[in-house]
């Protein structure tokens, strides 16, 4: 089928055509704020203003993503713009652009490896489906996140050399030239250097192969190089996301029965899921708050299963006459792979991870409407196609203005949800940088009603003291939060700001420090800790090297040795005081004091061995201490060595009942652990004992019940 409106057109017009139509949809996004994560991971932040090549290529950027293409695109939008959002919205505005160009080729070549052979109307059926495809693809209103959201911009650069990679991968089955493996090949390696998901390409590739007419079993042996490229970044990906603590172990403990089972049940229903979403594109949300069934013998678990069997089934039976079902279904459940929870995320679902497996949809979309027209006749797919652009061209413009600023995009996480926690803990910082106080309050109570572990009531409480020159009074809320509040790193560099205006440099460094460790730091907070750290390590170096000159020349003096290691490790210099702290023990003897504080020292290091060894030393001079236990305990969980943390907790709490700590820390293992009974007897005992800490036990007692 061909339209009459293309039949004398050459190319470039088609391209000129999609380029208005995205410049038309998506225009007014290069007026949008910066919102959302951009505020967190990018604006502001000095590693882009300052990053050199070999930090670039070694670490993350951002403290989070080791994502090297797209962290350069930043840099270059800095370098030009400043931190002025419209010169990033440009680049990602023209990064879709290029990515429709990219769709519109890598269709048009895959065409005549999907339509029947001898069809005297493969060449033109080819344009108008790769046309269609790329149109429908352009318009689609779950791309409104990818393009109007800064931090998306990774989505947009993997997606260009993903689709890419695939052209040059189709040149080379049709030609055979190898030169086109090498393009593939390199662009697959720029697409992995801009987002992680991206590995699951030679799976793709591995789809595309097994169309090819006349296929041979050693084809397949040029895809092993692509194969050990995506396992190499695989373990470039785990190692930085591990070392940057994007990959936390709370998220890894199972809770709840995260096992396999209850993982495939999941994975099996968000394909569904983004099919209901791109079919019918309407309450999209930038965060969804929905509970996927984890039970795989449910009755939606069953279902789920024995629909996309039949799918499967089905597209596989007809492959013969109609190969397009068949690829269209693989490659949407390959792109998925990566984000079908089999890795624990958050959030579970999103309209951007649904990216590359939406052009199947366009595709199969535009095969459809294509046939119809070879039967039917062109006048009735125009019929079609005007409404169906139309329609979705509107909801896209519409969704757009959900990304306008930040205030729009937590509404917009309200409207979807009324229970959505971080939404209204980002709707109050909104109100509360602009000093609407009331309304600020408001919100955070709405998020505390939800989750007072999670809340920012209490910070805001206690930053709005320090304002009012009240610093006792934030004090006081700050160590009554510190304990179970989730945003721990916020308050303990709120306490050392506070600590720091009244001269106590020590105290601060303390707190600072106890941030940068924290489980929940952002990268913001791990900056801001970092500088206020390096300032009052300056600040403090003139007295330090007076008092080492002062241990130099008093070598047999071991208490004003002990006291220098106690200062330097509250003051950060980890490994001096572990340097201090082991002279000691040659020059004074065992004591438990000192092997206790080499095992805190060792675990701030992550020498978790070491750490162990030293903590079990110090029980060896004092069994009954719960306090070494309990820290024992914390430094097994982080070792990954459950057992042994449950068992040194349950001690402490028999050695030392009055201390709540080491009832928190049992609490909360056998929570992650999906210990759902034992956890409610520790938290029951915690209300009873400590009411001081109702929130904190109330909380995970009504997670427990979900």
């Amino acid at each position: 089928m061909a339209l009459p409106l293309f039949k004398d057109h050459k190319e470039q017009w088609y391209l000129l055509g999609l380029l208005l139509l995205a410049v038309l949809v998506f225009f007014k996004t290069l007026f949008f704020e910066f919102v959302w994560d951009d505020t967190v991971l990018l604006v502001g932040q000095a590693s882009y203003q300052t990053a050199t090549l070999k930090q670039l290529l070694l670490s993350p950027i951002n403290g989070v993503e080791y994502l090297p293409l797209r962290d350069l695109t930043y840099i270059i939008d800095y370098q030009l713009w400043g931190w002025n959002p419209f010169g990033f919205h440009l680049t990602n505005l023209v990064l879709y652009i290029l990515n429709i160009w990219a769709v519109y080729r890598f269709t048009s070549l895959l065409g005549p490896m999907l339509l029947p052979p001898g069809n005297s109307k493969t060449a033109d059926g080819t344009v108008w489906i790769a046309l269609l495809t790329a149109a429908l693809f352009t318009v689609l209103p779950l791309h409104s996140e990818v393009v109007s959201f800064i931090h998306a911009r990774n989505v947009l650069l993997s997606g260009l050399f993903f689709f890419s990679s695939c052209s040059y991968f189709l040149k080379f089955i049709e030609s055979g030239l190898r030169r086109y493996i090498v393009f593939s090949f390199i662009l697959l390696t720029f697409a992995l250097l801009s987002k992680a998901t991206v590995i699951i390409l030679p799976l793709i590739l591995v789809t595309l192969l097994y169309f090819k007419p006349e296929q041979k079993p050693r084809d397949y042996a040029v895809l092993v190089p692509f194969f050990l490229l995506s396992v190499v970044f695989f373990f470039i990906f785990k190692f930085h996301a591990t070392e940057s603590d994007f990959i936390q172990q709370d998220l890894e403990l199972a809770f709840g029965d995260y096992g396999f089972f209850s993982k495939i049940a999941v994975a099996l229903q968000i394909p569904f899921f983004y099919i209901a979403k791109l079919l019918v594109p309407t309450g999209l949300s930038t965060e969804y708050k929905i509970e996927f069934t984890r039970d795989i013998f449910s009755l939606i678990g069953v279902f789920t299963l024995l629909v996309l069997g039949s799918l499967v089934s089905i597209t596989y039976y007809f492959r013969k006459t109609f190969p397009q079902g068949l690829f269209a279904l693989g490659w949407f459940l390959i792109c998925l792979i990566p984000v079908l929870n089999f890795f624990l995320t958050n959030p579970v679902v999103a309209d951007r991870y649904v990216y590359l497996s939406s052009w199947a949809f366009a595709f199969i979309l535009a095969t459809a409407l294509h046939q119809l027209g070879e039967k039917a006749g062109s006048n009735l797919v125009l019929i079609l196609l005007v409404p169906i652009l139309g329609i979705y061209s509107w909801l896209a413009l519409e969704r757009n203005d959900v990304w306008r600023s930040e205030l729009t995009v937590m509404e917009d996480m309200t409207r979807s949800s009324s229970n959505h926690l971080k939404a209204y803990n980002n709707l109050g910082q909104y109100h509360f940088k602009k000093k609407q106080f009331s309304k600020a309050f408001e919100y955070f109570q709405n998020a505390s009603d939800i989750s007072p572990v999670s809340s920012q009531l209490e910070l805001h409480q206690a930053k709005l003291a320090v304002m009012q020159n009240k610093p006792l009074e934030a004090i006081e809320i700050l160590e009554r939060i510190q304990s179970f509040n989730d945003n721990e790193a916020g308050i303990w560099n709120l306490h050392g700001q506070i600590q720091e205006s009244q001269g106590q440099i020590l105290s601060a460094l303390q707190s600072y420090q106890k941030s940068l460790n924290s489980d929940y730091a952002t990268p913001f907070s791990r900056e801001f800790a970092s500088a206020r750290l390096q300032y009052l390590h300056g600040q403090l170096e003139p007295s330090l090297q007076i008092a080492r000159k002062d241990i130099l020349a008093h070598p047999d003096d071991l208490n004003k040795r002990a006291k220098f290691a106690e200062t330097l490790q509250v003051a950060g210099y980890l490994q001096e005081a572990i340097s201090l702290y082991e002279n000691l023990l040659a020059l004074g003897g065992p004591r438990w004091e000192v092997y206790f504080n080499l095992g805190q020292l060792y675990k701030d290091e992550k020498q978790y061995d070491k750490s162990i060894q030293n903590f079990q030393m110090g029980l060896s001079l004092n069994s009954t201490s719960g306090r070494i236990h309990n820290e024992l305990g914390i430094v097994y969980k982080q070792a990954g060595q459950f057992d042994a943390a449950l068992s040194h907790f349950q001690t402490a709490i028999n050695l030392d009942p009055g201390s709540a700590n080491p009832q928190f820390n049992l609490a909360r293992l056998y929570f992650q652990l999906g210990e759902k009974e034992l956890a409610r007897e520790v938290l029951t005992r915690i209300l009873a004992d400590f009411p001081e800490h109702e929130a904190f036990a109330r909380y995970y007692l009504q997670k427990i019940s979900l």
